[in-house]
Parts: structure tokens; C-alpha cells; sequence
């Protein structure tokens, strides 16, 4: 708290008001949407889907009740 300058009961409002004018509000940013499909081909560059997908498929091979099951 001392290294913050504040106090459990939280700042006055001319301190609010200073800190407020010195770093703006606490806010994220707003930074362009990105689609749903530009995020599902984004998971093609992660090796774990492609593990995921041998780890499927591996299964799918040794399964012997689902035979025409993809998954």
C-alpha cells in the first residue's frame, strides 16, 4: 500500500481525480474483432491439435465397436 500511496480506506478524491488526469481511465483497449474463422485456423498452428487429431484417429483405428464412427 505504501508503495501504491494509498490507504485501506482508498484514495480522496483529489488524489482519484490526479491519478485519473496522469494514467486515464482503467480501460482495455479496443483492438480490431477477429472471426471465428480466422480463430478456428489460428488452431492449426498449435502442434497439440495436430496430437490431438493422431490420438483420434489412433483411437478410431483400434476401436473395434465403432467401426463407422469418426469419433
Amino acid at each position: 500500500m505504501k508503495r501504491l500511496d494509498s490507504r485501506r480506506a482508498g484514495l480522496i478524491e483529489d488524489e482519484a481525480a490526479r491519478r485519473l488526469e496522469r494514467y486515464g481511465a482503467n480501460e482495455l483497449k479496443r483492438g480490431r474483432k477477429t472471426s471465428p474463422l480466422v480463430v478456428f485456423l489460428r488452431q492449426f498452428l498449435s502442434p497439440l491439435i495436430y496430437v490431438m487429431l493422431v490420438a483420434a484417429g489412433g483411437k478410431n483405428l483400434l476401436d473395434n465397436e465403432g467401426a463407422g464412427n469418426l469419433f
